[in-house]
């Protein structure tokens, strides 16, 4: 349910439906890049943030980041904030030891995993819909690739990315965000859909 609140306090899409054979093709000023399609969906990327979250108990942390097609996601999350009609990658990055995950304090490659013993990373498509609510038949998990940082700073984690979606889709990357304490909270259990 954490995993959930984090993307859902981040997630939505374009104003159109995006469909077609324009690539997710997003640059942002902060030197973040995405090539590729999800399920024929572009996704736009103009905004990226990235922090530590830490696991309900406290007990586990790892690093999330955000790609967005939508601008101000750090305000958003810091006013429990969801767009919607918002697309985004999300991203997050460990290092499993036991049954305890720590967000990455050192640079390097992350294969796509399941979080468990050593590093790992995760890549989500997610999309939510005018209301806000989920839109599952445009969501899609890394099944192979990875994640590799290159840049830790606090809450700012910059890299790259290569992977490929359960949908078949394959999509690369660069991303350098700003770091956004308030992406690592998650969201409440009822954010406001604006």
């Amino acid at each position: 349910m954490r995993r959930l609140l984090v993307c859902l306090v981040v997630a939505a899409c374009g104003g159109d439906d995006g469909r077609g054979s324009t690539p997710v093709d997003g640059s942002t000023a902060g030197g973040t890049t995405v090539t590729g399609t999800i399920h024929g969906l572009d996704f736009g990327i103009v905004d990226a943030a990235s922090a530590v979250a830490h696991n309900g108990t406290g007990t586990s942390s790892f690093a999330t980041i955000i790609l967005s097609s939508h601008s101000g996601i750090c305000a958003d999350a810091n006013a429990d904030v969801i767009r919607a009609n918002r697309r985004e990658l999300v991203l997050f990055v460990g290092v499993g030891s036991g049954n305890s995950l720590a967000a990455p304090t050192s640079t390097g490659t992350f294969a796509v995993a399941s979080p468990g013993n050593g590093p790992y990373s995760t890549v989500t498509a997610e999309v939510v819909d005018g209301a806000c609510a989920p839109v599952t038949s445009d969501t899609a998990s890394a099944v192979s690739g990875s994640t590799t940082l290159t840049a830790i700073d606090g809450d700012r984690f910059a890299g790259t990315f290569d992977v490929t979606f359960d949908s078949g889709d394959h999509v690369t990357g660069s991303f350098d965000p700003q770091g956004c304490a308030a992406i690592g909270q998650g969201a409440s259990q009822q954010p406001t859909c604006q």
